[in-house]
């Protein structure tokens, strides 16, 4: 038997018939698997959890919304600190530390880009990331880190505003 906040979804044990049960179930209602420190389980966790053998199964979930919101209003904060740090480049016009911050708003990207299976959108492509990040690695061999500046600010500040776009769609 498996039960998400205490509702029974299914009594079946085939797990290829509960995990698909509850796939609808956790579409149908809005609803997203969490831990227990709200925390929204992976994949690969789920799965983990699904295979054991107990004969009762109880998961904690959350409305979607609500993790969307929390996303979102952290999505909007790093997009301006995102803007604020480009700006300050372009006017100081020191950009040594501009690999750094591209590496890690590509970072946040990729974490951002978990939200894409809650929202079941494709919201970044990874090939796309893998050029831009090769790209960017030539143009600073180069010693072009002003381009790197570029490339932060028109290639990958605008997928992130795709990610919220996407979000204020969802919600």
């Amino acid at each position: 038997m498996l039960y998400v906040n205490d509702y029974l979804v299914t009594e079946e044990n085939e797990l290829e018939i509960v995990a698909q049960q509850l796939k609808d179930y956790l579409f149908k209602e809005k609803l997203i698997i969490v831990r227990e420190d709200q925390v929204p389980v992976t994949q690969e966790e789920l799965a983990s959890l699904l295979q054991t053998n107990a004969p009762e199964i109880r998961l904690v979930a959350m409305y979607t919304t609500v993790l969307l919101r929390e996303f979102k209003e952290e999505l909007e904060n790093y997009i301006q600190k995102v803007e604020v740090y480009i700006e300050d480049m372009r006017e100081t016009e020191n950009f040594s530390d501009v690999l750094n911050g591209f590496v890690q708003t590509t970072e946040a990207l990729l974490e951002f880009s978990v939200v894409q299976e809650f929202l079941q959108k494709s919201l970044v492509n990874q090939q796309q990331v893998n050029d831009i990040s090769t790209k960017t690695l030539a143009r600073a061999e180069e010693g072009n880190l002003e381009y790197v500046l570029d490339i932060l600010e028109y290639e990958v500040l605008p997928i992130l505003h795709y990610f919220l776009d996407e979000t204020n769609e969802v919600m």
